[in-house]
C-alpha cells in the first residue's frame, strides 16, 4: 500500500500553539490504531524539542532556508520520492502545486482549521490577510479533500467561499491525548493556594483583557481567596501579527497584581498538573475554530466556563457554562461568582459528563476518522 506523506513543516515547538499540540495527539492516534507504519513524517531540520511521539514514525528531516509555506507548496519538488505516496497529508491549510502532467500525482489531503482572518480581519494586516485567502482558495481548489475541525468551520468555509465547495469538506474534530491527565492525578500541587485556570496563548481573539477585568471584579465582589493562572505565551512572544499594543493593555492590566500568575510556555506535564488541582477552568475566547483547551479541561472533569462565540458551544457539547456577551466584564464576572457559590455542585456534574468528552475525543477514535480519510 502507498504510504502518507504528513508535512510537520509548520511546527516550531513551543511556538505554535495548538496547532503543534494536534499534530502530536494524531500521530498517538496512529500508534494506537497501527497506522503509524503507513506514514512518513516531515519535520524541519533546523528545530529541536518536538514531542517524542515524533521518533515512533519514520521521520524525515527537512533544511529550510526560508519561509516553511514555500517548502509545503514546493513539496513536489523538495521531496525526491514525492510520486511514490498515495496521498500527501498537510495538516496547516497549504495545498502543494501540483506535478506537471495529470498521472502519478498522490491525493492531496488539507486541513482548514479556521478563517480567523475574515471574521476579525483587525488582528491581520492587509497582506497577511491576502496571503491567507489565497492559500484557502488554492486548498478548495486544488486539494483532494478538505478537513475540517468543526461543523462551524465547514460552514464558515461555505459561506465565505462558496456551496460549491460542500463536497470536499470533511468535518473532523481535533484529537485530544486525556492519558495526560490521568497521569497527572498523581501530581503535587503546583501551588499552596487555590485558583481558577486559563490556558491559551494570548492572541488579541483569546479575549484575555476581559478575563483579567473581570477577574478584578470578581476578586472586588466576593473577596475570595482564589488567584488566576494564566498559562501560555504573551503576545510579545507570539508568531504571526505584530502585537505590541496589545501585548503592552495586557502587562498594564498585569501591573501591581499579586493575584494573578503567568507562566508563559511550559511542558505539557505541568500544564496537565494544573488542569488537575484548579478549581475551575475559564475560557473567554472570541472565536475558535475548535478551542482545544475546553475539550482539555471538561474531558479532566473541570467544571468550564466559556462563551458561545463560534465553535465553542459544538466543541463543549452544551455543557459549560455560557457567557452571552463575550467582551462584558461583568457577566464574566458574575458567571465566576456563580461558579465559587456552587462550587462543589457543579464539580460533581462537570466530572460526570467528563467521558463523554474523553470518548468524543479520543486520539484512537479521532485517528481512525483520518485513516478513513487519507486512504486513496
Amino acid at each position: 500500500m502507498p504510504k502518507v506523506l504528513i508535512s510537520g513543516l509548520f511546527v516550531h515547538p513551543g511556538k505554535v500553539g495548538g496547532a503543534e499540540t494536534y499534530l502530536y495527539n494524531l500521530l498517538k492516534g496512529f500508534e494506537q490504531t497501527g497506522f503509524s507504519k503507513e506514514i512518513v513524517l516531515l519535520l524541519n531540520q533546523s528545530y529541536s524539542g518536538y514531542d517524542p511521539v515524533a521518533s515512533q514514525f519514520d521521520t524525515r528531516m527537512l533544511k529550510l532556508r526560508g519561509n516553511r509555506a514555500f517548502y509545503d507548496y514546493l513539496l513536489p519538488a523538495v521531496v525526491d520520492d514525492y510520486k511514490s505516496y498515495g496521498a500527501v497529508f498537510q495538516p496547516c491549510y497549504i495545498t502543494p502545486l501540483q506535478l506537471p502532467g495529470g498521472t502519478g500525482q498522490p491525493a492531496r489531503i488539507t486541513n482548514i482549521v479556521d478563517l480567523l482572518y475574515l471574521n476579525f480581519p483587525q488582528f491581520f494586516s492587509f497582506g497577511k490577510r491576502s496571503w491567507l485567502y489565497l492559500a484557502h482558495l488554492n486548498t478548495l481548489r486544488r486539494a483532494s479533500k478538505v478537513i475540517c475541525i468543526s461543523d462551524f468551520v465547514k460552514e464558515d468555509v461555505i459561506q465565505r467561499f462558496g456551496e460549491k465547495y460542500r463536497s470536499k469538506l470533511h468535518t473532523i474534530h481535533n484529537p485530544i491525548d486525556f492519558s495526560r491527565f490521568d497521569r497527572a492525578t498523581h501530581s503535587p500541587k503546583p501551588y499552596d493556594f487555590d485558583y481558577i485556570l486559563s490556558v491559551s496563548a494570548m492572541y488579541p481573539h483569546k479575549n484575555t483583557l476581559t478575563l483579567l477585568k473581570a477577574f478584578r471584579e470578581y476578586k472586588r465582589k466576593t473577596n475570595s481567596d482564589l488567584k488566576l493562572v494564566l498559562v501560555g505565551q504573551l503576545p510579545k512572544h507570539l508568531l504571526g501579527s505584530n502585537f505590541s499594543d496589545y501585548h503592552q493593555q495586557i502587562m498594564a492590566a498585569l501591573q501591581g497584581s499579586t493575584d494573578i500568575i503567568t507562566t508563559g510556555y511550559i511542558p505539557d506535564q505541568q500544564v496537565d498538573a494544573l488542569y488537575h488541582h484548579c478549581r475551575f477552568f475559564v475560557y473567554p475566547s472570541l472565536f475558535e475554530g475548535f478551542g482545544m483547551p475546553v475539550a482539555e479541561a471538561m474531558g479532566a472533569g473541570k467544571l468550564t466556563i466559556t462563551t458561545r462565540c463560534a465553535s465553542l458551544p459544538e466543541i463543549s457539547m452544551g455543557k459549560a457554562i455560557y457567557v452571552d456577551n463575550p467582551t462584558d466584564t461583568y457577566e464574566l464576572a458574575e458567571k465566576m461568582t456563580y461558579c465559587s457559590d456552587h462550587l462543589d455542585r457543579l464539580t460533581e456534574e462537570a466530572a460526570r459528563t467528563a467521558g463523554i468528552f474523553r470518548e468524543k475525543y479520543s486520539v484512537r477514535r479521532i485517528a481512525s476518522e483520518y485513516q478513513r480519510t487519507l486512504l486513496p
